[in-house]
């Protein structure tokens, strides 16, 4: 039985969308996608945001946990894709799933404005993965769905346990708002 991504349905468009100008991008915008590069960008951009030590780790802690969940869902997802015999290309795109857990719990305490503007970080890597050859365009889609639900539950965990955080106040504003 051939394994589960044996045969990607657009792995032509991967082929054809490879200009060589576009690879040095591409590698840029997948490396900004690497767990620990979304970890200091959002510590750059919490301390920017917060000029308080404290709010900055109480908004930057709770990201950084789940990165580390993104990173042993990523290594559960590509031992359990090579025990199977699907390779690891049947494993969710790490770099699309940090990105998403970085922008949907950016989106989440800071609002849309600083929240679209991380989101593209997630969507260019994505992306970026795929015409790199990386990935193919199922595993980068389960990376954003499987880094937006994990972004979501890391806001939503981190204003109950800490109402006093940036996310705790993000919850109480929304909650108190006529809308």
């Amino acid at each position: 039985m051939p394994p589960l991504f044996a045969h990607d349905p657009l792995d032509a468009v991967q082929r054809a969308a490879r200009p060589t100008w576009l690879l040095a991008v591409a590698t840029a915008l997948s490396v900004a996608c690497e767990y620990w590069v979304l970890a200091l960008l959002a510590l750059a951009a919490y301390a920017w945001l917060e000029r308080d030590v404290p709010a900055v780790l109480k908004a930057f802690l709770p990201l950084a946990l789940a990165l580390t969940v993104g990173v042993g869902l990523v290594a559960i997802g590509a031992r359990a894709g090579v025990i199977a015999g699907w390779g690891v290309r049947a494993v969710p795109s790490g770099h699309a799933l940090w990105g998403a857990t970085f922008a949907l719990y950016t989106l989440r305490v800071y609002g849309v404005r600083l929240g679209l503007l991380a989101a593209l970080l997630p969507v260019a890597g994505g992306v970026s993965r795929i015409v790199l050859g990386s990935n193919g365009v199922p595993s980068v889609l389960a990376g954003w769905v499987i880094g937006a639900l994990l972004g979501a539950l890391t806001y939503e965990i981190a204003a109950r346990v800490a109402p006093g955080s940036p996310a705790g106040q993000s919850r109480a504003r929304r909650l108190d708002s006529p809308t």
